[in-house]
């Protein structure tokens, strides 16, 4: 990859340093002749994921493929995931408020600090170095920074002489490195890709050998948070970027490059109430202000109080066994339906029921009908498992609207974070929620309710919190190559 030998391996180092940078009519970097400049360090930051907690596709909207398809910059017209600025443009709530709010949450802190730090260290020239496509994401970039009230010394984004990311990074380096050799006395790079940590230090290490030089060269690899974009922005997205696709390749205006004409279907798995992030982070926090205390093995070891917490060994033996769920609440598995749910299959199909299907294209929801409110009355513990029972906040109009297909009867464990939940002719007037479970087995199995949970085991939850669902059915998004001619 780099020759130290051969002046041809780094033919962009000879540019003029300015020309690195992204404005290269902004102030000059401090020449390491004069009198002014002071600097000893380069501090290197990258963007994604580094410096910034950037959106990966969302690994519970796509099928593994897909999230690879939309990676490549092969497959679009228009740019990929990280190519296409419509999806940086996306994050949070748009371009308008985030700018406003400085993309508050989306950055990481700690290295905001160091960038921070560097800014006020006459001795540190600090740059920030992105693979970014410097035509594309100029813009958004110092927007951001801005917003952010973080100043480099030097913004670099990899133009099209470059093919990929890290030959433009160390090119980059390299003519950074030549150009304060004399002053230059550590480097620090801050990068989240493990194997581009690599790269960097075997680069360094190389360079001084090379150069005959002793710099101090650290190369920290930067651990991010994942986070992703709202779901119905992530979906609504990926449709604009296929729909600009599909029409630029029936126009014939691509490139030369023979583009596929793309279709975005849907993976059913199963239906069921989706719990939204928020509300998930309700659940959890009204769980943890419930005290698990010691209770009979025929009970199941789990118990639940709202008047006060148990330090009791037991009870912290219990908590240690805890696995979380509430992601969501199933009522129907394709895979394993009665004849009483293929006949609940097709009434749904007939009906407008109260949480309609079928509306709109929607994350791992696909498609999804009404906005379901339910209110938190109830909790308990039954067999190892913790649930909540909540009953259904009707809008007026969800009100008037024929009566859906089930209430509840049965809880299944199945292992993944959801529940199965077997429906029965009538209303639904009350649901159970499984929030977490300490069964050694980690599978309670199948807990009927009403008839085997006793009704002792129901605490009250007064002013119970309310949590949000959508009620449709669920899967993973998949983009295909359509059969569709050009």
């Amino acid at each position: 990859m780099y020759d130290f030998t051969n002046p041809n391996s780094f033919h962009s180092s000879m540019k003029p340093i300015n020309s690195w940078n992204l404005d290269p009519a902004s102030r000059p970097l401090p020449q390491p002749d004069s009198a002014e400049c002071q600097i000893e360090y380069l501090h290197i930051y990258d963007f994604d994921n580094t410096l910034f907690y950037t959106p990966e596709p969302n690994p519970r909207l796509w099928t593994q493929s897909t999230r690879n398809f939309v990676q490549s910059s092969q497959n679009f017209t228009h740019g990929s995931w990280w190519t296409n600025p419509v999806f940086l443009q996306g994050i949070g709530a748009g371009m308008a408020v985030e700018e406003r709010r400085a993309w508050a949450g989306w950055w990481n802190e700690e290295v905001v600090d160091l960038v921070r730090e560097t800014m006020h260290d006459p001795r540190a020239l600090g740059v920030l170095l992105t693979g970014r496509n410097k035509e594309r994401f100029g813009n958004v970039l110092q927007c951001m920074f801005t917003a952010k009230g973080l100043k480099f010394d030097l913004v670099s984004l990899r133009t099209d002489e470059f093919k990929d990311t890290i030959q433009f990074k160390l090119a980059c380096l390299n003519s950074l490195l030549e150009y304060y050799r004399s002053r230059c006395k550590a480097v620090y790079v801050y990068e989240d890709r493990a194997h581009h940590v690599s790269i960097f230090r075997d680069f360094l290490r190389k360079w001084n050998q090379a150069n005959g030089t002793n710099l101090e060269m650290r190369v920290v690899e930067v651990v991010p948070i994942k986070k992703w974009l709202d779901p119905r922005t992530e979906v609504n997205l990926m449709r604009q970027v296929i729909e600009a696709h599909n029409e630029a390749s029936r126009i014939a205006s691509a490139p030369s490059k023979n583009y596929a004409i793309l279709q975005l279907v849907h993976e059913h798995q199963y239906s069921g109430y989706v719990i939204m992030p928020e509300s998930r982070a309700k659940l959890l926090n009204q769980f943890g202000n419930l005290s698990v205390i010691a209770s009979s093995e025929s009970e199941g070891g789990l118990q639940i109080t709202t008047t006060g917490g148990s330090t009791s060994a037991h009870s912290n033996d219990i908590r240690k066994k805890i696995r979380y769920m509430c992601d969501c609440v199933v009522v129907q598995c394709p895979d394993k339906k009665t004849p009483q749910q293929h006949q609940q299959q097709q009434q749904r199909k007939q009906t407008d029921s109260l949480y309609g299907v079928g509306k709109e294209l929607y994350t791992n929801l696909a498609f999804y009908g009404d906005a379901v409110k339910w209110n938190i009355i109830a909790a308990g513990g039954f067999k190892g498992v913790y649930f909540l029972k909540v009953v259904p906040l009707l809008t007026p109009e969800q009100s008037q609207r024929k009566q859906p297909l089930a209430s509840v009867q049965s809880y299944t464990d199945t292992g993944v974070g959801t529940g199965v939940v077997n429906l029965e002719t009538g209303p639904v007037n009350e649901l159970y929620i499984p929030v977490a479970s300490v069964a050694k087995n980690k599978r309670p199995g199948s807990i009927q309710f009403p008839v085997q949970a006793p009704a002792s085991m129901w605490k009250a939850v007064p002013n119970g919190p309310i949590i949000d669902t959508l009620y449709g059915d669920i899967g993973q998004l998949k983009i295909i190559k359509s059969n569709c001619s050009r």
